[in-house]
């Protein structure tokens, strides 16, 4: 079975080319693992001889080629870099040559520059909704180029820990694709990837980040993932009979350093939490924390024990409803942008997001 399938004989060569750096620098790739190119998309499959957790792609540290530090041109159809790349080893230079080379022969940059995402990120409307449902997320008005990229690149500081956290094109693991149960990027200090097929297909995935939310991927990756499990709610501030404030800030809930449980301060007019991320595999955690912190708060205050029982049970409704109102607002702005398919696709990612928050925070009938 040949490593790379693709009709194009020069995206063959590329891949063939960044292979044997690999390979010729300490790498591995397992032997059963496949790179497959079908109309500009790549994917990574591993036949049933490759058993679950076995390693896929060892990626030498050395290798990965830091991206932070590139100036790139202005065009929105093919990546072009601005004089020569500084900082870089002969290895990275090489590899940078390959990746430019294979994401304008499979041409993704033109196609993600048709998708229409720079334009929404110039409107400043745009950049006003995006405050009041993701204000961590930060948007830069970056070239196409990088902007491009930023999709592509891994974030870390396990590479060079004296430089902290740099942005890195990591060789071949660039080809795999996210899936909620795909494999971790790095283990024991370096590029490794296990692995893992979630699916039916034989396809093997990453997991870009830990809790990663159908509008966290839509709006930094440009896909809508339907089987993500995870919501992170809007920031909202609620008042709740008996109890007072409770109020979710949505902050940064550790997407790349874990999972992170909340942050909780308690005040004399109720509760604020830092965010609230629900997991419809396993609700309960975010639901027991809630309700922990909101019981607390209430013998704090000296509340009646009945009145903050109440509230607890009124919570979860009160934060869907909070939910829906937002983004049906955000909602609203999309549907405006009626000839931008980046904003229809944020659209579909937003009726994925209500989805799973409805189907562990909408109130059960008795």
């Amino acid at each position: 079975m040949a490593l790379v399938a693709s009709d194009n004989p020069d995206i063959v060569a590329q891949i063939m080319a960044m292979v044997q750096l690999v390979l010729g620098h300490g790498g591995t790739i397992h032997p059963q693992a496949r790179i497959e190119e079908s109309d500009g998309d790549l994917r990574v499959v591993c036949a049933q001889q490759g058993q679950e957790g076995e390693p896929l792609f060892i990626i030498p540290n050395a290798l990965l080629v830091p991206t932070d530090r590139l100036a790139w041109s202005t065009r929105d159809d093919r990546l072009e870099l601005l004089g020569e790349p500084a900082g870089l080893s002969a290895v990275q230079a090489e590899l940078l040559a390959l990746f430019i080379a294979l994401f304008n022969a499979t041409g993704q940059l033109a196609r993600a520059s048709a998708q229409g995402r720079m334009a929404l990120l110039r409107d400043e409307r745009f950049a006003a909704q995006m405050a009041a449902i993701k204000p961590d997320m930060g948007w830069e008005r970056a070239s196409p180029a990088r902007d491009f990229l930023n999709s592509r690149v891994c974030s870390t500081d396990k590479v060079a820990p004296d430089q902290g956290l740099r942005t890195y094109l990591m060789p071949l693991v660039v080809f795999l694709n996210h899936h909620a149960g795909g494999s971790n990027f790095f283990r024991d200090g370096q590029c490794q990837v296990a692995i893992t097929r979630p699916t039916e297909t034989g396809e093997c995935f990453i997991r870009y980040g830990k809790r990663r939310d159908p509008v966290d991927l839509a709006l930094g990756y440009g896909f809508v993932d339907r089987a993500s499990p995870f919501a992170q709610s809007v920031p909202v501030a609620l008042e709740l009979a008996g109890f007072g404030r409770l109020e979710l800030l949505g902050r940064d809930s550790g997407h790349v350093s874990g999972e992170v449980a909340p942050q909780v301060s308690f005040a004399a007019d109720g509760l604020t939490l830092s965010h609230f991320v629900i997991d419809t595999r396993a609700p309960g955690r975010e639901l027991a924390l809630l309700r922990l912190a909101m019981t607390a708060s209430g013998r704090a205050r000296g509340l009646a024990a009945a009145d903050v029982d109440r509230a607890i049970a009124a919570a979860p409704g009160a934060i869907l409803a909070a939910n829906r109102a937002r983004l049906a607002e955000f909602g609203a702005y999309l549907a405006g942008q009626a000839d931008n398919p980046f904003a229809a696709m944020v659209a579909q990612a937003c009726g994925c997001q209500l989805a799973n928050l409805a189907a562990v925070l909408e109130p059960r009938r008795a």
